[in-house]
């Protein structure tokens, strides 16, 4: 575990990201880590990530996917699970009314969301955004965006995500790029 480069100590909120996959962390793809804030039992995280890896084994695909795809590994590669992968607004504590979800692809994904009343807000529309090619996952991923009837910041958008993830336990990290993947 020594090429992790941030400190992970044991009492460490990230040491848990290292525990849950160790083999993306010792093999270079996920690089440092470092706790942003934590509120109201919601740890924000940013981790960096070696992007010519993931390039390199999954070809060009757009941020979304590779957003997806790095949630998936710091879930050590377990779980089909919803990501939300962009926000309208990319300021870093900024209110939202549209983000970009990433999941499973389904037939009925919108038509089962739009209008569906969430803990904060309801979803007004949902449209599919782009399908990400079959390398990305064993199953078809694609990326919907979803407009808000009010305005929601990340914690919020986390308490949807947990809803729409049905409280999986392997569906505990959500990610979006503050960075481009570039």
């Amino acid at each position: 575990m020594a090429a992790v480069i941030c400190q992970l100590r044991v009492d460490s909120r990230t040491y848990s990201l290292l525990l849950k996959a160790p083999r993306f962390w010792q093999n270079g793809l996920l690089r440092e880590c470092e706790l942003k804030n934590f509120i109201n039992g919601i740890g924000d995280f940013v981790v960096y990530v070696n992007v010519k890896k993931l390039r390199a084994r999954y070809g060009d695909n757009n941020e979304h996917g590779l957003s997806w795809l790095t949630t998936r590994r710091l879930n050590n590669d377990t779980g089909s699970c919803t990501t939300a992968t962009d926000f309208s607004s990319r300021g870093y504590s900024a209110n939202s009314r549209g983000i970009w979800i990433t999941g499973p692809h389904t037939q009925t994904f919108c038509s089962e969301t739009s209008g569906r009343k969430f803990t904060y807000f309801t979803v007004e529309n949902c449209k599919l955004y782009s399908k990400h090619p079959p390398q990305l996952n064993r199953e078809l991923i694609a990326t919907y965006e979803l407009t808000l009837d009010k305005s929601a910041d990340r914690f919020k958008v986390h308490h949807l995500l947990e809803q729409l993830n049905g409280g999986r336990p392997r569906c505990r990290y959500n990610a979006f790029s503050l960075a481009y993947f570039n």
